[in-house]
């Protein structure tokens, strides 16, 4: 189950005017904003097969030729959250956004990270993730 909503969310995020990504592990190159970035950090399992997924997304914008980049952060970050929830939505689960949270960052270039965490409920058999 937990591999049908990886795949059902990643679906709907590619459909964003964005680059999707699973697991980046390394850096941005500068062709690759905006980008979203999904990480299924650890899923909690309780004593009746119950699951709750934490599913972190990272909304990754770079300040190119102006300064709207925090609003055109948070307006990405709306239609990630609308694309889960049209997701859980097809698949008839149950998520909730827990947290948001918006970082400057500046190395090469600068850029900013809003960063998403939600909590999607689901059952599955026994030993099962």
């Amino acid at each position: 189950m937990r591999e049908q909503i990886i795949e059902t969310v990643a679906n709907h995020l590619r459909q964003l005017d964005a680059k999707y990504f699973h697991w980046l592990g390394r850096p941005l190159d500068n062709d690759e904003f905006p980008a979203i970035v999904m990480n299924d950090t650890e899923s909690n399992i309780d004593d009746d097969s119950g699951h709750t997924l934490k599913i972190e997304i990272s909304v990754i914008l770079s300040d190119g030729v102006d300064s709207t980049i925090a609003k055109d952060t948070r307006v990405l970050m709306q239609q990630v959250s609308f694309a889960i929830r049209d997701a859980l939505e097809e698949i008839c689960l149950f998520g909730k956004l827990r947290k948001t949270k918006l970082d400057a960052q500046s190395s090469e270039f600068a850029y900013i990270a809003g960063v998403m965490l939600f909590e999607i409920r689901y059952t599955a058999d026994e030993w099962s993730i």
